[in-house]
């Protein structure tokens, strides 16, 4: 198996978890509230951020339009995120989250559009078999219905964070993993500084959270950051060693069938928080879907 698969399919399970958190705190927390549970992220950045200079302080030693460029995709990703906690508090992960698997599609346009990267016939037809069995997991079988909401709202995401992926590729072969990870928490908290002190709303809100939580939500939100930093860095060796940005993002496609399957087990234990799934055919034919959506990973892999 490729160098680059592998450092592409292990962020998937730590975003998996991530998922599962910020549908938690969401929730939990934050109802309501969504941009302020983003800024709740200030705590843990500032944090992040100083332990990496503390063990690599050559993180500095990149040109100002590189550190600016990843500093602006840190901004990008704290924007993507509002929609995207939006639909995650509104509507079960493990079924609105497959449409992410468009992300790709995205990736592949503005990729060509500015890197003239571009994918073969085969790999296309593996990137259509991956977003359709994607798609197919997000549909309510049940009641015959698809959730249009947070399709609109993850459809957003999904062009920003496509944007995002393109520009971390232009780097990924310039900077240092881990320097790009320092850069985006950068951006990211400094939007979260400027976010709080421009909205009275979200910084009573944060603050509030914080009392209330005695602490425990900032171990949940580190814990949400460390699971995201990980998939992060991985995430940016895999788009400095594999063909093109678009390979990268198709590999997400085994994510729908992680969410699902952590669904289960996590609609059991806490169903206030998660979406209980019932064992039954609608379940297996969200099953079916994502043996569709490994098929297609396995044919990219071969493409």
């Amino acid at each position: 198996m490729s160098s680059w698969l592998i450092a592409a399919i292990i962020p998937q399970f730590f975003w998996t978890g991530t998922n599962y958190v910020d549908q938690f705190v969401a929730r939990r927390y934050f109802m309501g509230h969504a941009s302020a549970c983003i800024a709740f992220s200030t705590f843990s950045n500032a944090l992040f951020i100083s332990l990496i200079y503390l063990f690599a302080p050559d993180v500095l030693d990149v040109k100002t339009i590189e550190a600016a460029a990843i500093f602006m995709t840190g901004l990008l990703y704290m924007v993507t995120l509002i929609p995207y906690i939006v639909a995650i508090s509104e509507n079960d992960v493990s079924t609105s989250l497959p449409i992410f698997q468009i992300i790709p599609f995205f990736t592949s346009i503005i990729a060509w559009v500015f890197l003239q990267e571009s994918l073969s016939f085969k790999e296309i037809i593996a990137g259509i078999v991956i977003i359709t069995g994607s798609i197919g997991m997000m549909w309510e079988f049940k009641e015959a219905k698809f959730n249009l909401k947070p399709f609109l709202l993850l459809l957003l995401a999904c062009v920003l964070f496509s944007t995002h992926t393109v520009i971390l590729r232009i780097f990924a072969d310039s900077v240092k993993w881990y320097q790009v990870s320092f850069w985006i928490l950068c951006g990211w908290l400094a939007g979260d500084i400027f976010w709080l002190i421009a909205s009275k709303k979200a910084r009573s809100k944060v603050i509030e959270v914080f009392k209330t939580s005695r602490g425990v939500a900032i171990l949940w939100d580190m814990l949400q950051q460390s699971c995201d930093l990980i998939a992060t860095s991985l995430f940016v060796i895999a788009l400095s060693l594999a063909p093109t940005a678009a390979h990268v993002s198709l590999i997400g496609g085994i994510q729908p069938f992680m969410l699902l399957s952590s669904g289960l087990l996590f609609g059991r234990l806490f169903p206030q928080y998660f979406e209980r799934h019932n064992i039954d055919k609608y379940l297996a034919i969200r099953y079916m879907f994502a043996l569709v959506i490994f098929a297609g990973i396995y044919f990219l892999s071969i493409a």
